[in-house]
């Protein structure tokens, strides 16, 4: 008897240090792969990179849109949108590469370069990060361009407070076989090194693989990547080693930008989702459970093939006194969030969009730039005061149907503010503003 009563005393510490071990295996822990090597291709040739640029150093022809709206600078009677003209410097032809169109998906400006990143439509994953010399606003030249045969290139971060040369880019894109990734590459005088580093973000989501890394900014040490549709989130990775440090996980998260341009001045991450129940999600830097989270309602895109009515670009601009960001909502227009409460403090402008979607915005010291598809770039008037609206003033058609202008990049390089204005498959258009002779 007591030999039996042994037995099952041990078959049943047995079954449960089975099933405690069982539970131990299943206990989901995120983590990232990190594959070093080289995974891409650097063109410096000097008759290839030529070809690159189509100089016009015309000025553009807009239509004014401004009908009875004003608005006066104390220096001047004038209103301010006849005070500035924009060049056409250069036009860029689409990029292509393995017999594939490329798509410009981002343009960011750090010292004397502009670096651009390209993927390709549908289901193929090819990319490439184009970079230019801008030091000398007049003549402008392409210095390398980086080819990637099987990961399309989303997103782009660079070290603006590390050293200025070598530089460190960290590029967000997706990976047939591994989804959503992070490469790091190291750039000198605009030129790839050789070397990279490939970080896989398969295994953060317990929900399952993260399709693709759609947007990624740098603040001091850490990097965020926004990633997926109905699997992914955020992901925030240490920038010394590249090994994961948090993830947050909710769908259709789209954009991601710092409250501040200054990399080590930020100190807060706004977050886009879009879909039928978009969302601006406002974070610490640390991604801790006390976070603003304010609903947009549905941001979708016009488009001909429903099926991709929520692929469209979506970007975010953060004012100067950094308390309002201006989100492209797609065929909704453009509005201005106050981050602090979520209250929209400018609704998009009435008519501002025909037949096509905001999809991208950015600014300067006088004016919003609305990447409008179909309908073109839409120059507005940043509220103040004397005018508390968004007031669009100039709308440039660019032509080229059926390309249409996704994304759109103003910076001050010097004492010039240089626009570049992406369409699709119709290339890339770099403007020059300037004030009126």
């Amino acid at each position: 008897m007591r030999k039996q009563q042994l037995l099952i005393i041990f078959i049943i510490a047995l079954t449960s240090l089975f099933i405690f071990s069982c539970n131990d295996d299943d206990v989901f822990e995120p983590n990232v792969e990190v594959e070093e090597g080289s995974i891409m291709k650097v063109n410096t040739n000097p008759s290839d990179l030529a070809a690159r640029l189509v100089f016009s150093r015309s000025i553009v022809d807009m239509t004014d849109v401004s009908k009875s709206s004003i608005q006066y600078q104390s220096s001047s009677k004038a209103p301010k949108k006849d005070l500035y003209e924009w060049e056409l410097l250069a036009a860029m032809p689409v990029l292509e590469h393995n017999g594939h169109d490329l798509s410009v998906s981002q343009i960011d400006i750090h010292g004397d370069y502009a670096y651009i990143t390209y993927n390709a439509q549908g289901s193929e994953h090819v990319g490439a990060l184009e970079i230019i010399d801008i030091s000398d606003a007049e003549d402008p030249e392409v210095v390398s361009i980086t080819t990637f045969d099987d990961i399309d290139i989303n997103s782009i971060a660079i070290d603006k407070i590390g050293s200025s040369q070598p530089m460190t880019i960290w590029l967000a894109g997706s990976r047939n076989k591994d989804g959503a990734v992070v490469v790091e590459l190291t750039s000198i005088n605009g030129v790839i090194q050789a070397g990279s580093k490939v970080v896989s973000l398969a295994h953060v989501f317990e929900e399952g693989i993260s399709a693709s890394a759609n947007s990624i900014c740098k603040v001091k040490k850490f990097l965020y990547i926004t990633s997926g549709k109905s699997k992914g989130g955020i992901t925030m990775l240490n920038i010394d080693d590249l090994s994961y440090a948090k993830h947050i996980s909710f769908p259709s998260a789209k954009y991601i930008i710092s409250n501040n341009e200054n990399q080590e001045a930020g100190n807060t991450i706004l977050v886009l989702s879009t879909g039928n129940d978009a969302k601006l999600r406002v974070y610490d830097l640390e991604l801790s459970d006390d976070v603003d989270i304010y609903n947009l309602g549905i941001i979708k895109h016009n488009v001909e093939n429903p099926a991709y009515t929520y692929f469209g670009k979506n970007t975010m601009s953060i004012n100067n006194d950094k308390k309002l960001v201006y989100i492209a909502m797609g065929d909704r227009g453009v509005i201005a969030v106050d981050i602090k409460n979520g209250e929209t403090e400018y609704p998009s402008p009435t008519g501002l969009l025909d037949e096509g979607n905001t999809n991208s915005v950015t600014m300067d010291k006088d004016f919003l730039y609305l990447a409008n598809g179909a309908d073109g770039l839409t120059i507005a008037l940043l509220p103040e005061k004397k005018s508390p609206e968004i007031t669009p003033v100039f709308v440039w058609d660019m032509e080229d149907k059926p390309a249409s202008a996704n994304y759109v990049l103003a910076n001050k390089v010097a004492n010039d503010y240089f626009i570049f204005v992406a369409k699709g498959l119709g290339g890339l258009k770099i403007l020059v503003k300037s004030e009126k002779k």
